[in-house]
């Protein structure tokens, strides 16, 4: 899904230098949901041997004993990114929005409004939990509150639910800020 806007490998930087409301919350338009710090990890796109080091990367006119390796087959990996956010990051609301236009009662999760590498932090289990939770919370109060229409909810609302379940939204919440209710069975 593309939504207004999609989730990159620069939004978790973007999203930190986004102007913070007093309460430690973000603009409207980047509402945080969650936060996020997996590695963005995408896997190998192409995988292909060759008859040496040299040949696969691209030194077959270098002498072969200036090159490790150089005369033995070789496999060559290609696309692999595992990289670090630099710091957990903000899950924004927007992630799950479809165009307003094209839906306006629908909240996605798996089809998340990211690039090929915004996505491959995204739909790691910790950061699916965060949003599928945060997302389920978010669908209940536009039932509830707007009927049905996601793109309208109140999202001060919506935080102080997702806080009171003890979600963490920004870095440097506190512990009150973030406090657990358990209920016994």
């Amino acid at each position: 899904m593309v939504g207004d806007h999609v989730f990159t490998q620069n939004t978790p930087g973007t999203l930190e230098r986004a102007p913070r409301h007093p309460a430690g919350a973000m603009s409207e338009n980047e509402i945080s949901i969650g936060m996020g710090s997996y590695n963005f990890d995408s896997h190998n796109v192409q995988r292909y041997a060759c008859r040496s080091a040299a040949h696969c990367r691209g030194h077959s006119g270098r002498p072969a004993k200036d090159i490790a390796g150089a005369s033995a087959p070789f496999v060559q990996n290609e696309g692999n990114v595992q990289a670090s956010p630099g710091r957990p990051y903000a899950i924004p609301y927007w992630v799950a929005l479809p165009k307003k236009h094209e839906a306006e009662n629908l909240l996605v999760i798996g089809a998340l409004s990211a690039s090929h590498i915004g996505m491959s932090t995204l739909r790691m289990e910790p950061q699916l939990m965060i949003i599928g939770h945060s997302i389920g919370v978010a669908a209940g109060l536009a039932q509830r509150t707007a009927g049905g229409a996601v793109h309208e909810i109140n999202t001060t609302v919506l935080q102080e639910k997702l806080v009171a379940d003890g979600q963490i939204l920004h870095a440097g919440a506190t512990e009150s800020q973030a406090t657990v209710r358990l209920t016994a069975l």
